[in-house]
């Protein structure tokens, strides 16, 4: 099992799209923050993107079994 699978396990979520893309954004997000940091090592901005990615990844999820 995944981190992904275990967390949405644990959290009683399901995604509405594919759990590998999901994956990827995760993925490519937190690159792309540790990245910015390193060049501005600006941590206000680092913290505000992950806030957003957060809302955002939270719109791809329902309650599981809340069809």
């Amino acid at each position: 099992m995944s981190y992904l699978e275990r967390f949405m396990d644990e959290a009683r979520l399901e995604l509405t799209v594919d759990a590998r893309v999901v994956a990827e954004m995760i993925v490519s997000t937190l690159g792309g923050v540790v990245s910015s940091w390193l060049s501005h090592r600006d941590s206000a901005v680092s913290v505000e993107a992950l806030d957003n990615f957060a809302a955002l990844f939270a719109t791809l999820t329902r309650p599981r079994g809340a069809e």
